[in-house]
């Protein structure tokens, strides 16, 4: 998927009407009586840099070059001054959370040595404060996740797998992702792996071996994307290999440790496996090689059993679990009937408050299904319940356009 910054791009031709244009962001300017100029939004907006030509009239006044300007948002003052006569236009940062205007309003000018070659621009660089706010969330769940595994030794699989599906989410729907925090996390998962292949919670052996193990590898193989210097698809490949030594006849490793709602049932253990090996096969692809037959053998078979005549709304949700490694339909999904769809009342039954997993996950299938979603949402949590926090992010980004 080619992804574009998500930014909006406003352009103030002053020579033109007085009008704002952009990227979905509408509005109008006005001048200020004591000097300068005001910019009203028509929806909140995050701003992050002003480009300031620094002979705009509407702004310094007719025949004056600007030196020293004042920013203004609503929650955000900042000052500008050229500090050479490069500094043309003046480019100046911001970190504006949210804000309906911003004003510019001049400081200190002198009257201009020879007249402007020509109409200059005003850009303002930004975008729609909520879509903001959610790429500040992200941020900073993944900043937490990362100190809270570093001070508990631990990778936090209840945390980290819906981090890395939440992640991979925000990065299909075009949101700026803090790659480098997400890499640091991968990193700092793989530093917990065995010799054999194996993961498991250090001084804890009654979290088992095979349910962390694969949580953790499903886990890599979608915070892979993520990771540019770091060669993720070893980690992958060895714990594949133990996965595959531990599992029963079906072909499916089973869980030695269960974590209710999510983390129980053999279609659930399919659609985190059917991940892990569709990661290996399109690293095969890219690199060439061939996909091995036992590690084919494990993936149709992981496909069988999510694929099985047996129904439940639990493997219909994982049969249709639409994020993938990749950002293509899972490998599961592309045999099932494409016309085939959960229940419309499928969370009736959920509660934000109680099951923000379940009502996410069921939420974000019925959404990519195009199927009618009943209203419910996750109320905002404590700041301290991490995972209540990325699962409210995560319903929140399926209710994102997937481009903006």
């Amino acid at each position: 998927m080619k992804r574009f910054p998500a930014l909006i791009q406003v352009i103030l031709a002053f020579i033109a009407a007085p009008a704002l244009a952009g990227w979905e962001v509408t509005g109008s300017i006005s001048n200020i009586a004591s000097g300068g100029c005001r910019i009203d939004f028509t929806v909140p907006t995050a701003i992050d840099l002003v480009v300031l030509p620094l002979d705009l009239p509407e702004v310094f006044g007719t025949g004056h070059r600007g030196k020293a300007v004042i920013i203004r948002g609503a929650n955000s003052t900042t000052v500008g001054r050229r500090n050479d006569l490069s500094d043309d236009p003046l480019r100046i940062e911001l970190n504006e959370p949210s804000t309906g205007w911003l004003e510019i309003i001049p400081i200190v000018s002198e009257v201009a040595s020879s007249p402007a070659p020509g109409a200059e621009r005003l850009y303002i660089e930004g975008a729609d404060a909520p879509r903001r706010g959610l790429e500040n969330e992200l941020a900073k769940l993944s900043r937490t996740t990362l100190k809270l595994q570093e001070i508990n030794r631990c990778f936090l699989c209840h945390i980290a797998l819906p981090l890395a599906w939440t992640a991979t989410l925000a990065e299909y729907r075009c949101l700026n992702t803090p790659r480098d925090t997400l890499a640091s996390i991968a990193i700092h998962i793989i530093s917990f792996q065995r010799p054999d292949g194996s993961f498991s919670a250090e001084g804890h052996p009654e979290y088992g071996v095979v349910s962390p193990t694969l949580v953790a590898a499903a886990t890599l193989a979608y915070l892979q994307k993520f990771c540019i210097d770091t060669d993720v698809v070893s980690a992958l490949r060895r714990a594949t290999e133990f996965l595959i030594a531990h599992s029963a006849r079906n072909g499916l490793p089973e869980f030695d440790f269960t974590f209710p709602p999510l983390f129980i049932g053999k279609p659930f253990a399919a659609r985190l496996f059917l991940d892990v090996l569709e990661a290996l096969r399109v690293a095969a692809t890219e690199r060439g090689s061939l996909f091995e037959p036992r590690l084919a053998d494990a993936l149709k078979k992981a496909a069988n059993v999510l694929n099985g005549n047996d129904e439940g709304y639990q493997k219909m949700l994982w049969r249709l679990f639409t994020i993938s490694t990749t950002g293509e339909t899972p490998a599961a999904s592309s045999e099932a009937n494409v016309s085939e769809t959960l229940p419309d009342n499928a969370i009736f039954f959920f509660s934000g408050a109680r099951d923000p997993e379940l009502l996410a996950l069921y939420e974000g299938v019925l959404r990519e299904r195009g199927q009618r979603v009943e209203s419910k949402s996750i109320p905002p949590p404590r700041a301290d319940d991490l995972k209540v926090r990325i699962w409210r992010l995560y319903q929140q980004l399926y209710r994102e356009p997937l481009s903006k």
